[in-house]
């Protein structure tokens, strides 16, 4: 797949590479173009929380699927964008999944 820009984070006491899911979905496309999706699917949105499903296709056979759960409210971002929170969140677990 193709390079990502990836910056430093800190995460269990080690510094580590990581590339923010806008990066991981560019490669994705850079990789895969027209044989390359990526589908979400949302399986609660409701008052309390959000629970999406996404799944990374390629030529038709699905390579990763990857899911995520925000509560409503519960951080300054999910007070007014739990929904597109929650959907990048499973779009960059799925990719991450499919790309190892």
């Amino acid at each position: 797949m193709a390079d990502m820009k990836t910056q430093m984070i800190r995460h269990g006491g080690k510094d580590k590479p990581y590339a923010n899911v806008g990066e991981r979905v560019k490669a994705f496309k850079e990789a895969y173009g027209d044989e390359g999706s990526i589908v979400t699917t949302f399986l609660v949105n409701d008052e309390e929380k959000v629970v999406s499903q996404t799944q990374v296709i390629v030529n038709g056979k699905i390579l990763a699927t990857g899911h995520a759960e925000e509560i409503r409210g519960s951080t300054q971002v999910n007070q007014s964008s739990a929904l597109e929170n929650c959907e990048t969140s499973s779009i960059g677990r799925a990719i991450s999944f499919a790309t190892g």
